[in-house]
């Protein structure tokens, strides 16, 4: 442990004196350095000694004296870095004070036996004290940014959901993004990679983005696309050089290489391509498409000749085993083709929009004639050929609602009545196998709601397990719905998937887009794409109400100067 100084701060570093970034994998790691800063100023101490001495003085005075250890070995007393402050005298007006709590990684990532620093270093060109420095001298501003953009999330929730959907949203923010490292590769470009927390710590998991993307779709489609690109990347070098996509690229920090066994062919293939079709449609980047587009063609094909009755293959719900002939996994091949022929309209490439969405046709019609079953009310089947009591929940048809493509429209209406009748005290399961409750895809299946009231009767469960819950954990996305205990899994950022109904209800009124750069609305158009000047953002390309005094913003396509 040390303390340090910079210019009208005062700070405190700890860490191991041997320092080895990203020696290995795991839940704990021991490299890196944790900070603690305050701004200097009279009555205020910040001190490392040992926790007993600090609680001691403490207690006693109201104050730690100044005190630096600058090594605690091995068996010394155990250290804190302790922060005192003297307010004074508070009366009718407010004070406050506040520390600011830091943590350098020095290493974030080893994309591919490359070890890369986080984003926010710009390469290792900006340090840590440097941008602590930077948080106290403009703390004013970056705190109405804070709760500008506080007020957004609940805001944006709230008008599409109510107040409950707009608790749920907020709750689990911060989990889902924090579940997140971005860095850049060797050639500038962006990695944003979780981490698949209390699941197998995977890094860069594509059936865990899949689900967390609605967060990213309306506050970030650059960070929704960065997600995307390493396991893109990894096929393009030929590393991964299978007929479908990797299911992960190592355990993290180590993005070397899948290391899940064999994967999840039909699933990853048909997440990839559906998720890139609405990140086109948002951000209308037709160069990245073009990129991969022999890849992606492959991996459509796989969709088309694997998908239309799958095979005994594990999907994204692998923790209830493999699943023969799986209806929601072909319903996901099935989109995943019209995805592709939705690419190729983009591209300009007729004849192959025209095939592929022929193809899609195809096994949708397969699909409706083999799933159907009216045994115990009209309803679709966990699996082609299965008890007429199954059933699922067949989240994967949002995405013919999203593009309005109606392949599946009758079925979407009868899914819908049907689950209702299976809504529990805390939440619809996830198949006729159990009580556990997928909450995330609750809420993707929420979104096709017809109406607000299905849609409360489908996600307010979800709010009280989330109030009620005794299980004192992050929230899960896999609880039980009869208990409302966690089941499975902490923490995920799968929880992004709580945004399904705000990103369509938004898609439907044409409020999405960056608003940084976009082409002539012709343009836009012809390209498929969604991307607006309309409105005021920010110059992160987040929408705002109204811009702080002196912040330089977006407005209606031009860059503009609060003078106020």
């Amino acid at each position: 442990m040390s303390s340090e100084t910079c210019p009208g701060l005062d700070v405190a570093r700890a860490g191991n004196i041997k320092q080895a970034p990203l020696s290995h994998t795991g839940e704990l790691i021991d490299w890196g350095y944790y900070y603690v800063s305050t701004p200097h100023g009279q009555g205020k101490t910040l001190s490392v000694l040992p926790r007993d001495e600090a609680m001691s003085q403490f207690l006693a005075t109201g104050r730690v004296e100044e005190e630096h250890a600058l090594r605690v070995d091995k068996g010394s007393p155990y250290h804190s870095i302790a922060y005192t402050d003297s307010l004074g005298q508070v009366g009718a007006e407010p004070v406050s004070a506040f520390i600011s709590l830091s943590y350098d990684d020095v290493f974030s990532i080893q994309f591919f036996k490359n070890n890369r620093k986080a984003y926010w270093t710009q390469n290792g060109k900006v340090t840590l004290t440097s941008r602590i420095s930077d948080l106290h001298t403009n703390y004013a501003s970056i705190m109405a940014r804070c709760r500008q953009m506080d007020e957004r999330i609940y805001d944006d929730a709230y008008k599409t959901g109510g107040k409950k959907y707009a608790e749920m949203c907020c709750a689990v923010y911060r989990q889902v993004c924090a579940a997140h490292k971005l860095v850049s590769d060797s050639e500038g470009n962006l990695l944003y990679m979780s981490r698949e927390n209390d699941s197998g710590g995977f890094i860069n998991t594509l059936d865990v983005t899949y689900p967390s993307q609605p967060l990213f779709w309306i506050y970030s489609p650059t960070l929704a696309k960065a997600m995307l690109t390493p396991i893109l990347q990894y096929a393009y070098t030929g590393r991964w050089n299978k007929d479908w996509a990797a299911h992960d690229l190592g355990a993290y920090p180590h993005a070397n290489g899948q290391t899940y066994g064999d994967g999840m062919p039909v699933e990853e293939a048909g997440n990839m391509i559906t998720l890139l079709a609405l990140i086109t449609r948002l951000d209308g980047d037709l160069e990245y498409v073009r990129k991969y587009w022999q890849i992606l063609t492959r991996w459509a094909d796989y969709c088309y000749t694997h998908g239309k009755d799958p095979k005994n293959q594990l999907c994204t719900d692998d923790f209830m085993g493999t699943s023969e002939r799986n209806a929601n996994l072909a319903v996901k091949a099935t989109l995943a083709v019209r995805s592709y022929a939705q690419l190729a309209t983009m591209l300009g490439l007729d004849d192959a929009a025209s095939e592929y969405s022929q193809k899609s046709q195809e096994m949708a019609e397969y699909w409706k004639a083999n799933a159907y079953t009216t045994t115990g009310g009209a309803h679709y089947l966990l699996n082609f050929g299965a008890s007429g009591t199954t059933w699922s929940t067949k989240y994967n048809l949002i995405w013919d609602q999203i593009w309005d493509w109606n392949l599946f429209g009758e079925v979407r209406t009868r899914e819908l009545v049907y689950y209702r009748g299976k809504i529990l005290k805390y939440g619809l399961p996830l198949d006729s196998r159990g009580a556990g409750c997928k909450s995330d895809w609750v809420m993707w299946t929420a979104a096709m709601a017809p109406s607000q009231t299905t849609f409360y009767q489908l996600a307010n469960p979800i709010w009280k397990y989330i109030n009620e819950t005794t299980s004192r954990v992050p929230v899960s996305d896999n609880h039980r719905a009869d208990s409302g205990n966690m089941w499975m899994f902490r923490a995920r950022s799968v929880l992004g998937g709580y945004w399904m109904k705000c990103f369509t209800e938004k898609l439907k009124a044409g409020e999405l887009g960056t608003g940084i750069s976009s082409p002539d609305a012709e343009s836009a158009h012809h390209q498929g794409g969604m991307r607006s000047t309309k409105g005021t953002y920010n110059l992160g390309g987040q929408a705002i109400s109204q811009p702080l005094p002196g912040e330089i913003y977006i407005e209606d396509g031009l860059k503009r100067l609060n003078n106020r």
